[in-house]
């Protein structure tokens, strides 16, 4: 068992303590018997008392600087032994009252030694007391009697006295060795739970901390408590910061709490955060028990779901998309044929000289809208039946530039500002499909723009590649955001709500995807992002 510097630190404590009783008792009793003795035993007492304390003490200070007590106890008890021996003679032998330290001496050994060395502790105690009262009955040493009235003890009472002593000193050892088993088996079984549960809550601290998804948990009064550093990256806050605050004040559309926990398997809401982004939050509530067994506290684990949601609702634009080429594709086949034998004949009414002049501009009106739906079409027929990208090196700066020359002629671009934000850095990519994607999106902005602002056309390569369109328009409410990849949907009023679904076919060809946001240039913002593998 391993003896730490508190067990001697209360050992050494109590040896102070015995010697200051031993000095009151010594007081009292000499105050309330006057008693004259040619020897004074009291005067030695007094003295065998203070050499004790002053003993004790000294042994308590050089014991804060031993690292191996073993030995050093030993002697302590050793001394016990002896200043016990020396009391006892001093106040009468087979008359002290103080041979009852043997006793205590024995059993502070049981605590620090194994029952061997205890049993040699109480045989040590019955030698030297036995030794003692031998040698006085057979006047050997003086028998010192402090009252002068008390006869000398008979042989059957030493005999008697010295027998019952040792069989206390023989029980003590023998039931303070087992005791002292049981109490170092007990601590160490302690030990051993709570280095179990340390552990335990090392853990949990370490899997409440480190998880990914958020958790918290609230008091009955709706008060946050526990704040995880996943929690943190999500809400945006610190644990110092959302630590008792009321959790409808940070999370005032997620379901919990109402001055009552609500309790929900699995649910969803929305939170947005401190940069204005709306995030989509899945959480679930679980009861958790406190003190006393009741359920006070309510864990809630929750996550970002924002990021699946988009993939969700891309992988349905996808599916829409899919469904409505195919539609297209089979429309523009069926309604091309038709179209083409409408426009010949048209046409050659026109030529045969034998239509009037009034009736040739209405022929001229059919020839020219059936060019414009032979135009839309062929949009209908590119976006059903996209052409797989032939991918080679290009210089996204030569591409750029090149884009800006040919919308220069076009009179929507002729009092419109051009911000270039790119480098020369090569890509690889369909040359021809993505000017088409990066046309369609400079002549959004233009029409957002609405004739005068400013576009902002970037470029930027780290781990991909990341193509910026922005313009100073109005900008794009969330509800027309959700939709503008749906084929048909415009905002515009002669507009086929193709464009868009163009490019975003075009991109996902090019294993890419796209965002849109609000520009700080105050309109819309479209990026395009490609992977490293498109480099």
């Amino acid at each position: 068992m391993a003896i730490s510097r508190r067990q001697i630190g209360w050992y050494l404590g109590g040896r102070i303590l015995t010697a200051a009783l031993i000095l009151i008792a010594t007081v009292t009793y000499q105050q309330l018997n006057q008693t004259k003795h040619d020897f004074d035993p009291l005067r030695w007492l007094y003295l065998a008392a203070l050499l004790f304390s002053i003993e004790s003490l000294a042994a308590f200070i050089f014991s804060r600087f031993l690292r191996r007590f073993e030995l050093f106890l030993q002697s302590q008890i050793a001394w016990d032994l002896l200043f016990i021996t020396l009391l006892v003679f001093l106040t009468g032998g087979i008359e002290s009252p103080f041979a009852f330290l043997f006793i205590l001496v024995i059993l502070s050994a049981s605590i620090f030694f194994r029952q061997r060395q205890t049993l040699i502790v109480a045989a040590a105690s019955a030698i030297l007391y036995g030794s003692l009262i031998d040698l006085q009955y057979f006047g050997y040493i003086p028998l010192i009697l402090l009252d002068n009235t008390s006869s000398l003890p008979t042989a059957r009472t030493v005999l008697y006295d010295v027998y019952a002593n040792i069989l206390a000193f023989f029980l003590s050892a023998f039931l303070g060795g087992i005791l002292s088993v049981r109490l170092r088996r007990s601590e160490e079984a302690l030990k051993e739970k709570q280095i179990d549960y340390e552990e335990l809550d090392r853990l949990n601290r370490a899997i409440v901390a480190n998880i990914g998804s958020g958790i918290m948990t609230i008091n009955p009064a709706g008060k946050i408590r526990v704040f995880n550093h996943g929690a943190e990256r999500i809400i945006g806050l610190s644990q110092s910061e959302a630590y008792d605050r009321d959790v409808r004040d940070i999370l005032p559309a997620l379901a919990i709490y109402d001055g009552a926990f609500q309790h929900t398997r699995r649910n969803e809401g929305t939170f947005v955060a401190g940069n204005g982004r709306k995030l989509t939050l899945g959480f679930t509530t679980t009861l958790i028990a406190g003190v006393g067994k009741k359920e006070d506290n309510l864990l809630i684990s929750f996550q970002d779901l924002t990021h699946l949601k988009e993939i969700e609702e891309q992988l349905r634009r996808n599916d829409r998309l899919v469904a409505v080429g195919q539609l297209s594709a089979g429309l523009a086949h069926e309604i091309r044929n038709p179209l083409a034998s409408i426009s010949g004949s048209v046409q050659l009414l026109i030529e045969g000289g034998s239509v009037s002049v009034n009736d040739q501009q209405l022929l001229h009106i059919v020839l020219r809208e059936a060019e414009r739906l032979n135009l839309l079409l062929g949009d209908f027929l590119r976006f059903a039946r996209p052409t797989p990208p032939t991918l080679l090196r290009h210089d996204l700066a030569l591409i750029f530039n090149d884009l800006l020359e040919v919308v220069k002629a076009d009179p929507r671009f002729g009092h419109i500002q051009f911000l270039k934000e790119y480098g020369s850095s090569e890509f690889l990519c369909d040359d021809g499909q993505l000017r088409q994607a990066l046309l369609n999106l400079l002549i959004n902005a233009a029409e957002a723009i609405n004739g005068a602002g400013t576009i902002r056309l970037g470029a930027a390569i780290d781990h991909g590649v990341t193509i910026r369109v922005e313009d100073s328009g109005p900008g794009l409410p969330p509800e027309v955001q959700k939709q503008l990849f749906n084929p048909f949907f415009t905002t515009k009023e002669n507009g086929t709500g193709l464009g868009l679904a163009t490019v975003h076919t075009i991109v996902n060809a090019h294993g890419g995807r796209i965002e849109v946001s609000k520009s700080n240039l105050g309109g819309a913002a479209f990026t395009l992002v490609f992977d490293s593998k498109t480099r």
